[in-house]
C-alpha cells in the first residue's frame, strides 16, 4: 500500500492499493466464500476464469482461438458491469 503525498495542504492523504494479476487472483479466491451478493460472486468467478485462460494462453502463441476467448470474456465482463435500465434488458 502506498501513501501518495497530497497535492495541496487542504487535501486529506489517500491510500492506493496496488496488486498484480496473480496476487489479485489469489485474493479473489480467498474472499469468494465470504461474498454474499450473487452478482459479485459471478463477477469474481468470471474474473478468475479470465485470468486462468490468460495464463494458459500465454504459451500458445496467442492463436486465433485465444483472441476469440479474449473477446468473449471482454463481452461477458462488459455485460456483467452494465448498470441502470440497460441491466434489465
Amino acid at each position: 500500500m502506498s501513501h501518495p503525498k497530497p497535492r495541496q495542504k487542504e487535501y486529506r492523504p489517500s491510500h492506493v492499493w496496488v496488486i498484480s494479476t496473480r496476487q489479485a487472483a489469489a485474493f479473489l479466491v480467498d474472499i469468494l466464500p465470504y461474498v454474499r451478493m450473487e452478482r459479485m460472486r459471478d463477477k469474481i468467478i468470471l474474473g478468475l476464469a479470465f485470468q486462468e485462460q490468460k495464463i494458459r494462453g500465454r504459451h500458445s502463441g496467442h492463436s486465433g482461438e485465444y483472441h476469440r476467448r479474449q473477446i468473449s470474456y471482454y463481452e461477458r465482463m462488459k455485460a456483467a458491469n452494465v448498470r441502470g435500465s440497460r441491466a434489465l434488458d
